[in-house]
């Protein structure tokens, strides 16, 4: 269990709130873009497959567009996901579902109408119609998924297994379900990034340009003053492509976002983190794609 101040929450949350939407929008459809790009190569046309999308978030935006496009899709997500429902009842199941927390998280968005904005934007720049009829989503942990064995061409994940517990176990879950064949796509938000503390002042591209008085570069690896309401399992790297090594064959690993940060490591934090190479702090995730082997 996360031992945070209601302070830390507070500021967590107020953030959370003033995030920009329309940046997450576009942000969300890029990379969307980018997977169905790095995946054709490997599987031909992404249409007709079977897609699990892990991780998929309150407002499941690869499960919608990846569904949309023409596939069978599954979100999955710890938390409770409300979809085509009236707002009071996914208030009501939020509540029961995840706490009052996430009860207020659902309420402000409505209110605020950030979801309204968000999913505005999203079909202002798709280049195809976007539906909801026939998503599945549930509520599911990736460690202990409930599907049979080969179920699923393709599983997508983004930014999700840094917050997973026994990533080895859900490796190992994943290679389950797929079928032989299969491809993942799995993108991974580096814990030793400038942005690996998951504070919202670094969330959103430029990083370079957020208010380092707020939260200070890197102060999840320093001094550790503003925590953060989530967990997060600190693997590094080599970590993540050692455990998914060993259960699949790695085609390629992606770096889209490198030098993240390289104005503000200064010669005094550089000598805080002689722990991490500097090539660590400057990348701000991966991605990994790989392959379930035929027996």
């Amino acid at each position: 269990m996360l031992k945070i101040s209601a302070l830390d929450r507070l500021r967590f949350y107020r953030a959370s709130l003033a995030h920009d939407v329309v940046k997450q929008a576009e942000n969300d459809y890029e990379w969307f873009r980018r997977i169905v790009a790095t995946l054709e190569p490997y599987l031909g046309d992404l249409k007709g497959k079977t897609i699990l999308d892990v991780g998929c978030g309150r407002r499941y935006p690869l499960t919608l567009l990846l569904h949309s496009f023409g596939n069978k899709v599954v979100g999955i997500d710890l938390a409770y996901v409300g979809i085509n429902t009236p707002s009071i009842v996914r208030w009501w199941r939020a509540l029961r579902a995840d706490g009052l927390e996430a009860l207020a998280r659902s309420f402000s968005y409505t209110i605020l109408m950030k979801d309204r904005a968000y999913y505005k934007t999203v079909r202002r720049i798709c280049d195809f119609p976007l539906t909801t009829r026939g998503i599945e989503i549930r509520r599911m942990n990736v460690e202990h998924l409930a599907f049979s064995d080969e179920t699923f061409d393709i599983v997508v994940s983004v930014a999700v297994f840094e917050h997973v517990a026994n990533v080895p176990k859900a490796a190992s879950e994943l290679k389950r379900v797929m079928k032989k064949g299969g491809v993942t796509y799995i993108r991974i938000h580096l814990f030793t990034s400038l942005s690996g503390g998951h504070h919202f002042h670094w969330a959103v591209p430029p990083f370079h340009r957020a208010d380092s008085r707020k939260v200070p570069p890197w102060d999840h690896l320093r001094q550790k003053r503003y925590p953060v309401p989530v967990y997060l399992n600190k693997l590094r790297k080599h970590e993540f492509l050692s455990i998914f090594g060993k259960e699949f064959e790695i085609l390629e690993v992606l770096e889209p976002s490198t030098g993240v940060g390289k104005d503000l490591l200064t010669p005094e934090i550089r000598a805080e983190l002689l722990d991490y190479s500097e090539e660590e702090l400057l990348k701000g995730g991966i991605a990994i794609v790989a392959k379930k082997e035929a027996d």
